[in-house]
C-alpha cells in the first residue's frame, strides 16, 4: 500500500512540473516572459514617462517658476523630446535590443545634461534600463 501511494506521488508531481514546463514555454513563446529584456523594457519606460512628464510640467509652468530651476525654453523642449524618444524606444526594444539599448542611453545622458534633468530619477532609470538591455547576451 506504501509503495503504491509513492508511486502515485511521484506521478502527480511529474505531472505538475511538465505542466509548469508547458506554461513557461508557452510564456516564453507569446513573449510575457523575458526576465531582463522586460526588467529594461519597465525601467526605460518608467524613466522616458518621468522624463517626458517633467519636461511638460516645466513648459506649463514656465511663468510660475524661475528659469534657475527649470532652465529655459531650449532646455525645456530638449527635455519633452528625449523623454518622447525614449517611450518611442521602448516599442522598439522587442525588434532590435541593442540599437535600442544604445539610443536609450544616449537620450538619458542627454536629459541628464538640460534642465530639468527629469526630475533625476528619470534618465538614472532609464540609464539602468538600457544597460540591462547592452549586458545581455
Amino acid at each position: 500500500m506504501a509503495k503504491k501511494r509513492k508511486k502515485a506521488k511521484k506521478r502527480s508531481k511529474k505531472r505538475k512540473v511538465k505542466r509548469v514546463k508547458t506554461k513557461v514555454k508557452a510564456m516564453k513563446r507569446t513573449g510575457i516572459l523575458t526576465s531582463k529584456k522586460q526588467a529594461a523594457y519597465t525601467l526605460s519606460l518608467t524613466g522616458g514617462i518621468i522624463i517626458f512628464v517633467a519636461g511638460i510640467l516645466a513648459l506649463l509652468f514656465s511663468n510660475i517658476l524661475p528659469t534657475t530651476i527649470i532652465g529655459s525654453y531650449v532646455d525645456r523642449v530638449v527635455s519633452v523630446s528625449c523623454g518622447a524618444l525614449i517611450l518611442l524606444m521602448t516599442a522598439v526594444i522587442r525588434r532590435n535590443a541593442k540599437t535600442a539599448g544604445i539610443i536609450i542611453l544616449l537620450l538619458s545622458v542627454i536629459a541628464l545634461i538640460f534642465k530639468p534633468y527629469g526630475f533625476i530619477m528619470g534618465p538614472v532609470l532609464s540609464l539602468i534600463g538600457s544597460a540591462l538591455l547592452l549586458i545581455r547576451k
